[in-house]
């Protein structure tokens, strides 16, 4: 079984990957990993310097 994680934006984006990757292969074991809980705070983040851009 293959394992895939789906990195995005917000929970939808990652939502929508996780769907289409099992869609295309019902055999995928597949984790959501959003950067941000909400679109304004993805921009935010997107918008910030490299410096603050730190993993949490």
């Amino acid at each position: 079984m293959k394992k895939i994680a789906v990195i995005a934006g917000t929970p939808v984006d990652t939502g929508m990957g996780v769907d289409y990757l099992n869609r295309k292969d019902p055999g995928t074991q597949t984790v959501s990993l959003p950067l941000e809980n909400d679109p304004r705070a993805c921009h935010i983040f997107q918008m910030q310097t490299e410096e603050k851009n730190t993993p949490r």
